[in-house]
């Protein structure tokens, strides 16, 4: 990569979803893996190795980000379109989560390390069934899980795509 950038949210990154739908991501809890004896804090370990992550970062040839408002991969993807998707680029979001599907194209790609696979506009739609520019679409409709977000009830993917074909295909 000629390019690397690291995004985290930013203070109050959800709460404008939140103010929206007070539900979304309430289900989620701190998830903090110790190596050590639980007699420690918790949630001060977090912060010291998020700082001391921060302090790597600092010294690499890497570009950290962080807006207040809003949350990474919001910036993420506004990074992604605005500056570094033309026509001349390529670019490669590294994320487990499934809504940067919505991203891929001819330039901007996705890699999932959990899946160790890199995504082009093809495999999201062998995987989905759909096209990236309809995959907002598809998860507004089907919902999303991992956010507590619900889609419309008695509407699952396989339902969608026979209830709207078109979803499939790029007008």
């Amino acid at each position: 990569p000629t390019r690397v950038i690291v995004v985290f949210d930013g203070k109050d990154g959800s709460a404008k979803r939140r103010a929206i739908y007070s539900e979304y991501k309430s289900h989620r809890k701190l998830k903090v893996r110790l190596n050590r004896s639980d007699s420690v804090d918790k949630e001060d370990n977090q912060l010291k190795q998020l700082m001391r992550l921060i302090e790597y970062l600092a010294v690499m040839p890497i570009t950290t980000a962080i807006v207040n408002g809003c949350e990474a991969d919001d910036v993420i993807a506004y990074i992604a379109k605005s500056y570094y998707g033309g026509k001349d680029s390529q670019v490669f979001v590294m994320s487990s989560d499934k809504d940067f599907m919505q991203l891929v194209d001819n330039n901007i790609h996705v890699w999932s390390p959990t899946k160790k696979k890199l995504y082009f506009a093809e495999d999201v739609h062998q995987e989905f069934g759909i096209i990236p520019d309809n995959f907002a679409l598809y998860r507004a409709l089907t919902g999303d899980p991992s956010d507590n977000i619900p889609g419309v009830r008695g509407l699952g993917a396989k339902t969608l795509l026979a209830k709207l074909p078109r979803i499939t295909e790029k007008e």
